[in-house]
């Protein structure tokens, strides 16, 4: 899943459980009356039953409460809708991919079928986009081709070209003490490597980097001043192509 759409994913999840914390805390206070009723003790029976039931009652109390039972139910199951949303448009460009001469009028059509109350019009089309290139990225890198890419978001220098574009993650620091910057869209020019996030926007020329290493899921840039930064790259060929532009590009 494109790291933009895991965050957003995240935030809505918590907001739905969030969203339930009074019902769980209610359903929480009602127990002792809830079992009182189901257990119906008769009128001759000591006050040492109810005294009883509700101590007993005090640990399912505590647990309804304090761990939002309710919330984390509509948690699960809105992450649950996420996810088959999102695949549903993950499975579709993939096969649209496969079809030549696509018009647009098709593909705008396939766009607002796709909208959900949580991925707007913007937002399927930037999932269609991530997913179509990450197909892009295995083909380009087999056969080590080099392509010239649109993109309506950024501003570019004269005689640049963008080359790769992606969704990633934005940090800084070392692998093992970084801190998260931000999240967006990934670029790599002929001139520099651009970062558009959520909060913040982010290049570095090609003249101010000395070293870039690749890991597993991420590039670590090394740079002539200032903090390591890092770019979390969940797939693996779009990570291995970043890597086989930069070297070709700089």
């Amino acid at each position: 899943m494109s790291p933009i759409y895991q965050v957003l994913k995240e935030n809505l999840c918590n907001q739905k459980k969030e969203s339930l914390g009074w019902m769980s805390t209610l359903v929480a206070l009602s127990i002792p009356l809830i079992l009182f009723s189901m257990i119906g003790l008769s009128n001759d029976e000591t006050a040492g039953g109810y005294v009883l039931i509700f101590f007993l009652s005090i640990p399912i109390c505590i647990y309804v409460g304090f761990s939002n039972t309710f919330g984390k139910m509509a948690q699960g199951s809105f992450s649950i809708i996420y996810n088959q949303a999102y695949d549903l448009i993950e499975t579709k460009t993939k096969n649209i991919s496969k079809k030549k001469n696509i018009k647009s009028k098709d593909v705008d059509k396939l766009v607002k079928s796709l909208e959900t109350t949580f991925f707007e019009y913007e937002d399927v089309l930037d999932i269609l986009g991530y997913t179509e290139d990450t197909l892009n990225h295995e083909t380009y890198l087999k056969k080590k081709a080099i392509h010239i890419i649109p993109d309506i978001k950024i501003t570019k220098k004269p005689n640049e070209k963008l080359h790769f574009r992606t969704h990633a993650f934005w940090l800084q620091g070392s692998p093992e003490n970084s801190v998260i910057k931000d999240v967006g869209f990934f670029y790599l020019s002929n001139k520099r490597i651009i970062f558009i996030g959520n909060e913040k926007s982010y290049s570095i020329n090609f003249t101010k980097i000395t070293n870039l290493k690749l890991s597993d899921n991420y590039a670590l840039v090394h740079k002539t001043a200032g903090k390591n930064d890092i770019f979390e790259i969940e797939n693996t060929n779009s990570l291995r192509y970043f890597n086989f532009l930069f070297n070709k590009l700089n």
